[in-house]
């Protein structure tokens, strides 16, 4: 039983009373790894996969090691040995088809009409072969990005929807049972998808294949919602895979948080299946494992097991609008994941941390997100009002361009082949993430709180750039009304405002504004700002 009141003063919902015992009907929503078997993993580390209790695996199937001589085709043997014990433990496999062959287009990724045919021929062989023990077939791998070079670069994505259209033809005639996925796309670049689009290229698609890859999950599902909006433009809805997502990173137990907060955040979103990057740590990347190199288990792989078993209850479910307030039920009453901005919290039942040990229940959810299994929840007011890193792109925020007449210009979304931004086509250089801010060159940035209440306010701020950033960096003001009630130079590694207090009326407005310094090297920052009420509200 769900009993909610609404109260504009806390989250979208200031009590939230559930019962968490029960179990209800299985989620669609997939959890896998990505491994690489087809890069020479030994067949033992299948074995992880089938202790995390992976829903499927990511892999790869070379095409030189497929086809040694021109049109004749042969499945190696390593390769359908891990396909068929993957099949014995019952995981499905997702295949890509991204690798090159010196056999055609001189080794570079397929570029000509004959190299295209020559890698859909490639691509039809393999599902001959081995289509039995593959769930789906992937094409190209992060084709927005820096695996494509050579003639394919000078157009990636004409090269690319070119490359789906000659495959598409190729397997269907035979295969036409055989989901095929594409879009190849590292983040979600939203102007990618519609080149793709006006190509005709996403009609060859059975699924839509996007790599998440972001420092906080926050937003991904509003990045998510606009996805969906331009792939209606050119046709009926497909579903969208997260065939890569993790987070590289030396703090074991961020990584737990950053897995159980993207994988319901994506589960949530109508995300079909997602895989963890990877099974485990690689030497280029030590941080991104559910496992370690030796095969020790990580926080990771507990969190992996913690949402699984969440998953068992039903997909997750968003209760409430308020984006200060991150809260997923899973089924009808399964458990509840939950994370904020210092929400006050009341729980009966067992609660754990996202790498699942468990804990006394907290006073307040914060970045970090909880589990609860069982028992009441009651989760209340929070003092913040406004913070970027979970209000990004939605209001109280505003966002402007600031010309050097002090004019301004509301910015809107640009959308190119990587991840979109807030900018202005008056400023190129000029954009606002939901993680950072840079300036032009003679125009400044403006993040623009509206106090929808007047009272007593504090502001914490924190701004970073990047180790061993070049230039002179930049200049920071905070005003009030158009008066500045504070303003720095920054050209460090940090800057932190922990507590500027300021009297707010309804109607309000505070803008946090980012001018270049005198070079125009170095001014891209990291920024989070949040404004909270410097006394309690209501319960």
């Amino acid at each position: 039983m769900i009993a909610c009141q609404f109260d504009r003063i806390a989250c979208c919902f200031a009590a939230l009373m559930l019962a968490t015992t029960a179990w209800g009907e299985e989620c669609a929503f997939r959890l896998g790894a990505q491994t690489h078997f087809g890069q020479g993993w030994p067949l033992s580390d299948l074995a992880l996969a089938k202790e995390v209790a992976a829903a499927g695996l990511r892999d790869g199937l070379s095409w030189a090691r497929t086809e040694r001589r021109p049109g004749v085709f042969q499945v190696a043997r390593r390769d359908r040995a891990f396909l068929d014990q993957a099949t014995a433990l019952g995981m499905g496999v997702t295949l890509v088809f991204a690798s090159r062959n010196p056999l055609h287009d001189g080794g570079d990724p397929p570029y000509s009409p004959a190299g295209r045919r020559a890698f859909a021929d490639f691509v039809a062989a393999a599902v001959d072969q081995v289509g039995g023990e593959v769930r789906a077939i992937e094409i190209g791998n992060e084709a927005n990005g820096a695996f494509v070079t050579g003639p394919a670069a000078a157009d990636r994505a004409g090269a690319y929807a070119a490359l789906l259209t000659e495959v598409a033809s190729a397997v269907r005639a035979r295969h036409p049972e055989m989901p095929i996925l594409g879009g190849a796309a590292h983040s979600v670049p939203i102007g990618w998808f519609r080149d793709l689009g006006e190509a005709g290229a996403l009609a060859a698609l059975d699924g839509i294949v996007i790599h998440p890859y972001r420092d906080t999950p926050e937003g991904i599902d509003r990045e998510i919602a606009r996805l969906r909006e331009v792939i209606a433009e050119f046709g009926p809805p497909k579903p969208i895979h997260a065939t890569e997502f993790g987070l590289e990173t030396d703090d074991a137990r961020a990584s737990a948080d950053y897995l159980v907060k993207m994988a319901t955040l994506l589960a949530a979103s109508g995300v079909a299946d997602a895989s963890w990057y990877a099974l485990r740590d690689e030497e280029h990347y030590r941080g991104m494992g559910l496992y370690d190199r030796r095969g020790a288990e990580k926080p990771a792989a507990r969190a992996f097991g913690l949402v699984t078993r969440a998953l068992a209850a039903g997909c997750p479910v968003r209760l409430g609008g308020d984006p200060l307030a991150q809260v997923f039920r899973f089924g009808s009453d399964g458990p509840i994941v939950a994370w904020g901005a210092g929400q006050r919290l009341a729980v009966e039942g067992v609660v754990r941390r996202a790498d699942g040990a468990g804990i006394a229940a907290p006073e307040r959810l914060d970045d970090r997100p909880i589990v609860i299994e069982g028992g009441m929840v009651e989760v209340g007011a929070t003092q913040v009002v406004g913070d970027t890193r979970y209000q990004f792109g939605v209001a109280p925020w505003g966002y402007f361009r600031r010309g050097p007449d002090g004019e301004e210009t509301p910015l809107g979304w640009r959308d190119w082949h990587w991840t979109s931004y807030l900018g202005d086509p008056a400023t190129p250089a000029l954009a606002v993430r939901d993680g950072g801010v840079t300036p032009g060159r003679s125009a400044s940035v403006v993040e623009r709180f509206t106090a929808a209440e007047g009272g007593t306010f504090r502001v914490d701020a924190r701004w970073s750039r990047p180790a061993g950033a070049a230039g002179d960096g930049v200049r920071l003001a905070i005003e009030k009304n158009g008066v500045v009630i504070w303003g720095a130079d920054f050209a460090g590694a940090e800057l932190a405002l922990p507590d500027l207090p300021v009297d707010l009326a309804a109607g309000d407005r505070l803008d946090f504004v980012v001018a270049a310094g005198t070079t125009a090297e170095g001014d891209a920052i990291r920024r989070r700002l949040v404004i909270a009420r410097r006394s309690e509200g209501p319960r």
